[in-house]
């Protein structure tokens, strides 16, 4: 069973910890950072299955369509992958 986890100041390092493992490339510290201050639409989360965290996940809008939602930064650990877990969390 997947839960999702919302990131927040107490969990902001495990969900930087999962972003370089996912997205070695890219770093969402300043989206997430946003969103905890408040200052996007932006919500992210720690998908977490049976209290481990297995990935990352966000939605955000933007201002010039605020009727539409995105999906953004998701990903599931390597070795979390295929299995369904994607699936279950969207």
């Amino acid at each position: 069973m997947i839960s999702l986890e919302k990131i927040d100041n107490r969990n902001l390092d495990e969900a930087l910890r999962l972003n370089a493992i996912i997205f070695p490339k890219y770093c969402a510290k300043n989206n997430y950072l946003e969103s905890i201050e408040g200052k996007t639409n932006s919500v992210f989360w720690i998908v977490k299955s049976e209290g481990r965290s297995i990935g990352i996940c966000g939605i955000y809008v933007l201002p010039i369509d605020p009727q539409t939602a995105w999906l953004g930064w998701f990903g599931m650990l390597p070795e979390d992958r295929r299995k369904g877990y994607g699936r279950e969390t969207i």
